[in-house]
């Protein structure tokens, strides 16, 4: 099977805030006071964070992580920010990932000062916080000690960019714009414009999300632009003679 052609990296620009400020007030949001855009705002911030955990799209979800493991150094701050959730961490050449600490920091500090053991790391723990921007930072804590230098590597699910002016451009694509234009009119039309964000998770608006994904993972095959030609089953009249 031949391919041919060339791919760059490409990103596809989604829609300003102010452009879905005004989705939302098409479909009913009519305070537009202060006070109203503000939680506007706030909406349609909390909106693109539930649909963001409705599927694997591949604009939030990623499989680039990298630790770079150095001997004696047991906490790595990863450098992605606000990460949602942290997949399986793998190291080249294993077969299976890293174990998670099910004690969290209070296990891992006990293995730590009271065994003391090093060598490569087989488990870890993750600690996160919150940096003055807002932002969320995540670190791993290994264990045993690092003795050597080597690459770990992990996926992991980012939040939403969180919109603030109205010239922010938000990461969730227009190709979907008819889902999230969907999304926020669901919610604007449920009851208390559905803090919670229950809506979503019904089976109409899921049916929409099963939808959208069946064309995002239908992206990731490559098409043939010369078919499969089987000459098993042919005759040596019918296979063309080769020269060198």
């Amino acid at each position: 099977m031949a391919y041919k052609g060339e791919g760059t990296a490409t990103s596809v620009g989604g829609s300003t805030l102010s452009d879905l400020k005004d989705i939302c007030k098409y479909h009913g949001w009519h305070d537009t006071t202060t006070a109203g855009l503000a939680a506007l705002t706030n909406f349609i911030n909390r909106t693109l964070q539930i649909l963001s955990r409705l599927g694997p799209w591949p604009e939030y979800h990623k499989r680039d992580g990298t630790i770079s493991v150095v001997a004696d150094d047991e906490d790595y701050t990863l450098s992605e920010s606000n990460i949602q959730q942290l997949g399986n961490i793998v190291r080249a050449n294993w077969t299976t990932p890293l174990e998670i600490i099910v004690g969290g920091l209070d296990e891992w500090l006990l293995k730590v000062k009271s065994t003391g053991a090093t060598g490569k790391p087989t488990e870890y723990a993750i600690r996160k916080s919150v940096n003055n921007s807002g932002e969320i930072i995540t670190e791993v804590l290994v264990y045993p000690k690092p003795t050597d230098s080597e690459t770990l590597y992990y996926c992991y699910r980012l939040l939403p960019t969180k919109l603030v002016n109205d010239s922010d451009v938000c990461d969730w694509p227009d190709s979907r714009l008819w889902l999230l234009d969907e999304a926020l009119s669901v919610r604007i039309n449920s009851a208390n414009r559905d803090i919670r964000g229950v809506a979503l998770e019904g089976a109409d608006f899921m049916a929409n999300v099963r939808l959208a994904l069946s064309d995002t993972r239908t992206s990731y095959m490559p098409l043939p632009i010369e078919p499969l030609i089987d000459k098993r089953h042919r005759s040596i009249r019918e296979i063309p003679i080769q020269t060198i």
